[in-house]
């Protein structure tokens, strides 16, 4: 009994030396699991955004320089790029009624380092067969501004009423030059507009790069009218050498308040351009947020807000969102306009 005893106290000795050892082992020499703490230490951090912008931003201007486009596209990158962090850099790309540069928008990289101003006249351009890509094509910024249209003349022309105007051209179809934009264009479809609701026929003399020749030519006597925004009339008019007959709008001008609308004078037309800021489509949207608030900002600054009241501007404003969904409306719009006007591409 005390062997079998002294034998059980021997084999419980051992079997603690065998229990100490697992838990010295585990406190200290052997292969142990690393904890929590070390684990999240140890992570690679997730990699950051890369940030934007870090260089210039391009802004194509599809039309000359000097034009209202050119004038109101440069002023709102001139404010806007203190607010961006980068230069924002204008790029003249005339031609085609500015299919040409927004052409080259469409083809660029959408990483938002190129982006592009467009007018209403991109919704004119498809239809016509000027270029592939339509407004739903691009990834709109901001909506920014707007012009309604006016015809000026010569500061010495007979022709001091728009009534008269109509009158000499119904009595004389064919022989009033008009200077215009490209054929097809925002500026020429006001014009084909306005010989519908008066029922008159016009010499329109079309440039490719907008409405700045028309009004030069105007200025020196050469052309008999010209369309265009009251801003691209602007310096003409400081200058005295033009005057405007009529605004096609409802409202008069507060830049041109002794100007009359074409409602007043009984003539059903209303007609204006709205400019927007466009990026290639598939351009991120956070990237198209931070280009939209630095415009939106630029909007806002005294000096942007100063030219839209004295230039004869219009206040006008879309988010990246509404934009989209005001250029379908526009796409439409103009759709009928041009199948009216017979200048539809041929299928």
């Amino acid at each position: 009994m005390r062997n079998q005893r002294k034998a059980f106290l021997v084999v419980l000795a051992l079997v603690m030396a065998l229990l100490l050892g697992f838990t010295l082992a585990g406190c200290g020499g052997g292969k142990q699991e690393t904890p929590a703490k070390d684990q999240k230490q140890s992570e690679v951090p997730e990699e950051q955004k890369e940030k934007f912008p870090t260089k210039p931003v391009t802004l194509i201007i599809p039309y000359k320089a000097g034009g209202g486009s050119d004038v109101a596209a440069r002023l709102l990158a001139q404010v806007s790029e203190k607010h961006l962090g980068q230069s924002i850099v204008p790029v003249n790309v005339e031609g085609g009624a500015s299919a040409t540069g927004l052409t080259q928008l469409a083809t660029s990289k959408n990483d938002g380092y190129t982006i592009a101003t467009c007018t209403s006249t991109i919704s004119a351009l498809k239809p016509q067969g000027r270029m592939p890509y339509s407004s739903q094509d691009y990834e709109p910024v901001i909506g920014y501004q707007a012009n309604t249209y006016a015809i000026g003349v010569n500061k010495n022309s007979p022709f001091k009423t728009i009534e008269e105007f109509i009158d000499y051209a119904k009595k004389n179809p064919g022989k009033l030059s008009v200077g215009v934009s490209s054929v097809g264009s925002n500026i020429y479809l006001s014009a084909v507009a306005f010989q519908m609701e008066t029922d008159t026929k016009l010499n329109l003399v079309p440039d490719p790069g907008g409405a700045a020749k028309g009004i030069l030519e105007v200025a020196g006597g050469n052309l008999d009218a010209a369309i265009g925004g009251p801003n691209e009339f602007f310096s003409q008019i400081q200058a005295g050498n033009v005057r405007l007959l009529a605004v096609m709008t409802d409202k008069r001008l507060k830049a041109f308040p002794d100007v009359p609308t074409f409602k007043e004078k009984g003539i059903n037309l209303e007609f204006r351009t709205c400019r927007f800021i466009l990026a290639p489509k598939g351009t991120p949207e956070d990237r198209i947020k931070i280009l939209h608030d630095a415009f939106k900002k630029g909007m806002e600054d005294p000096k942007f807000q100063e030219y839209i009241k004295s230039s004869g501007s219009e206040e006008f404003y879309h988010d990246y969102k509404s934009a989209k969904e005001y250029l379908k409306w526009q796409d439409d719009y103009y759709y009928k306009l041009l199948e009216r006007a017979n200048l539809l591409k041929k299928k």
